[in-house]
């Protein structure tokens, strides 16, 4: 996330806990962009916030670029695709244009860096539980 934040070279960064935090500051106006990368958000945490503010024309995708996918028939209703939310499209391409141009890489391509990342975490600490 280092790398990305240097990337976006944003003027301000703000740390913030909550999902639904997160999206009242992009509604506030107090943040323009939002990436997650890990997986962990609920559908719960993310649909009526998604509405909101693509209703005030905010852009709110996976990292792939695409909409966000609610499937009932998920086993734990995790959002596993990574979310991308901009104050709009202008905003939207100018921060994946960045990330492209700085880090030579998409968004992605760096989710499933992330995801692969995590698996192998995951991996190393069932070994070290099984010594």
């Amino acid at each position: 996330m280092n790398d990305i934040l240097k990337a976006l070279r944003p003027k301000h960064t703000a740390r913030v806990a909550g999902a639904g935090n997160k999206f009242v500051y992009l509604m506030d106006k107090k943040a323009d962009f939002y990436l997650n990368l890990v997986p962990g958000f609920k559908y719960w945490d993310l649909c009526a916030s998604e509405a909101l503010y693509e209703s005030m024309g905010g852009i709110v995708k996976n990292a792939a670029g695409e909409s966000i996918l609610y499937d009932h028939t998920s086993g734990d209703y995790t959002i596993r695709e990574g979310i991308v939310a901009a104050k709009n499209q202008k905003v939207y391409d100018l921060c994946k244009n960045r990330i492209n141009t700085e880090l030579d890489a998409t968004i992605t391509e760096l989710h499933s860096n992330t995801l692969e990342q995590i698996r192998q975490y995951k991996l190393q600490k069932a070994m070290m539980a099984e010594q």
